[in-house]
């Protein structure tokens, strides 16, 4: 019985040894086969770190549609816009650009002011109802109405899209427009 299991012993020995050298062995790698098919086209998604900015159209503000108060130094114009609401008002990062109608290429952030003009922004909520406004303030009271049509466009990034964005110099609207893809 002793040389028996001495036998089945030097026996797996063996096999042990065979099959190790088997598997050491490695072959060289073929030829790479053809390309296979292409498949259907997917869907396009939105972009990742853009999806859950809000980004207004250009909306243009003609020169008529400016109030004014008493002494014609203060014009305010009101537009509605549903995207403003309460969460946006109290979290979101808002940016706002102008420009004059007819130079598109020359955009400006808000609030922006020199010696004889500031104009600005602001957005609130009245009864569920969001409205963005634009204010300008002359140094002198007008005699005359503004002479001028303006387009604004404003963009807003929840709390939650902001970190995954890069370092993004918001007042430079070409920056703005270059990483967020923007189309004027």
């Amino acid at each position: 019985m002793i040389k028996t299991i001495r036998l089945l012993s030097r026996k797996g020995l063996l096999a042990v040894a065979l099959f190790t050298c088997l598997m050491a062995c490695k072959g060289e790698d073929g030829a790479v086969g053809p390309a296979g098919p292409a498949g259907p086209q997917g869907t396009q998604g939105v972009a990742g770190s853009t999806a859950n900015l809000v980004i207004s159209a250009w909306t243009k503000v003609a020169s008529t549609a400016w109030v004014a108060n008493q002494n014609s130094s203060y014009f305010l114009v009101s537009l509605d816009e549903k995207t403003i609401t309460q969460a946006n008002l109290d979290k979101a990062l808002v940016m706002a650009y102008y420009r004059n109608t007819g130079r598109d290429n020359v955009v400006f952030s808000l609030p922006t002011a020199n010696q004889e003009l500031a104009l600005g922004f602001f957005m609130q909520v009245r009864e569920s109802k969001g409205t963005m406004n634009f204010d300008l303030t002359y140094a002198k009271p007008r005699l005359e109405p503004i002479d001028f049509d303006l387009e604004f466009r404003w963009v807003i990034v929840p709390p939650a899209t902001g970190g995954r964005l890069k370092n993004t110099d918001w007042a430079n609207y070409s920056l703005v427009k270059q990483e967020l893809g923007l189309i004027d």
